[in-house]
């Protein structure tokens, strides 16, 4: 048998995940993933079962036209998105965002324009100053996304 060496791969090493960069020709070992989204970012995959676990880990590495896709499930996470024109779907049911927020404000805190968000749902933000949002932004889209048993639903920035 012949010692054949593997086809070219390119990877990113981000913490214990591996993200695959546009122009690879495989995807990682145990990640089903595309090579690039319709706006030529990348797309992350987020799950119980994937290598980054939470929504969080997946805000510490978005790039602008990113595709964020989260597994069905519930994710006790709050998460900082600072990263501009990106898109976060749940994936096969509803991303349940739960019980954590950041910042004192929201479960997730977006610090840039613009996001879309598809079947994604927030519940259970509370915050001392009993205005805690599923969401705290200013300019967002929103698909099939869901807010119950928060303080607020969505708080704008100034």
């Amino acid at each position: 048998m012949k010692n054949r060496k593997a086809p070219r791969r390119l990877y990113r090493q981000l913490g214990t995940a591996l993200i695959l960069l546009a122009g690879a020709e495989t995807s990682p070992p145990t990640e089903a993933a595309e090579t690039t989204n319709a706006t030529g970012g990348r797309l992350i995959l987020v799950g119980h079962d994937r290598a980054l676990k939470l929504p969080l880990a997946a805000a510490k590495i978005a790039q602008p036209g990113d595709r964020v896709r989260i597994d069905a499930g519930t994710y006790r996470d709050c998460a900082v998105w600072r990263t501009s024109n990106i898109t976060i779907e749940g994936v096969d049911g509803y991303a349940h965002a739960k019980d954590i927020s950041c910042h004192r404000k929201a479960i997730w805190v977006f610090y840039a324009s613009p996001v879309e968000i598809n079947n994604v749902q927030f519940s259970g933000a509370q915050v001392r100053h009993r205005n805690g949002a599923g969401i705290r932004y200013g300019r967002l889209v929103l698909r099939n996304t869901w807010f119950h048993n928060n303080q607020m639903g969505i708080i704008a920035h100034d």
